[in-house]
């Protein structure tokens, strides 16, 4: 499979999906013993290394500054603020800055799928239309090197095996070709607020082409449409139901 995600201007969105990352270090390790890093089997020097490459990302303006921790056999051997948690106003990060992780979704919503997945409630390769009609009959856009866009219909139906593994054709908005139909159709960016709900999203994005074949290809994934898969598709694992809940 070919990788499609990480080529041309979505190489330019890696920092600003890193500065959205959200996490609350001091509350994994307030309540842990702090200690040196030997102790633990590990290099002082070595994890200076840590500083000077969080330094260069922030001096290359990649981030406007980091938090990093290491935990090791259940103590913290390493943990240091850098840079500005507001840069405009001068202010500096501190160990407890708040941040927004992105992708946590994917995680959560995995565990749920596979969660109705050991309890026999779908097969790996179902086709999502079988939940999801909207996805039925998917068109795949071409792009010749002349001429403007056009579609063929998919080879395959995108399977929920496709969706876990990043296989679907489906993308989000930065993507050049298909971002801006994303737009357009006002489907969710994943990052921004939305004046919708799932089911919105999810039916607008279901009439639009996919990147490439599903199952041809790796790629990008818009996890949205798991969430909506999980709702509309008569599960009744309570500890499941409540894992994509909090996840909201």
């Amino acid at each position: 499979m070919r990788s499609t995600f990480l080529t041309g201007r979505n190489r330019r969105l890696i920092p600003v999906l890193l500065g959205l990352f959200v996490l609350k270090l001091v509350a994994v390790a307030q309540d842990l013993p702090a200690a040196k890093p030997e102790s633990v089997g590990l290099s002082s020097e070595r994890l200076e290394r840590i500083t000077t490459t969080v330094q260069k990302s922030i001096d290359d303006k990649r981030i406007a500054g980091a938090v990093t921790l290491v935990l090791r056999h259940g103590k913290v051997a390493w943990i240091k603020a850098q840079g500005m948690s507001d840069r405009e106003a001068g202010k500096a990060m501190p160990t407890d800055a708040m941040f927004r992780i992105c992708s946590m979704t994917k995680a959560i919503t995995s565990v749920a799928v596979m969660m109705e997945y050991e309890e026999g409630k779908f097969l790996l390769d179902d086709p999502v239309s079988k939940y999801l009609p909207e996805f039925k009959n998917a068109k795949v856009l071409v792009k010749p090197a002349s001429g403007e866009p056009y579609t063929i219909p998919a080879k395959n139906e995108i399977t929920i095996r496709d969706l876990l593994r990043h296989t679907s054709g489906i993308t989000y908005q930065w993507n050049g070709d298909l971002g801006p139909m994303y737009e357009k159709a006002n489907v969710a960016s994943g990052l921004l607020q939305y004046d919708g709900t799932i089911g919105d999203s999810t039916k607008n994005l279901g009439a639009l082409p996919l990147l490439f074949n599903p199952g041809t290809a790796l790629g990008s994934m818009y996890w949205d449409v798991w969430s909506r898969w999980l709702r509309v598709s008569h599960w009744t694992n309570s500890s499941a139901r409540e894992s994509l809940s909090r996840s909201g």
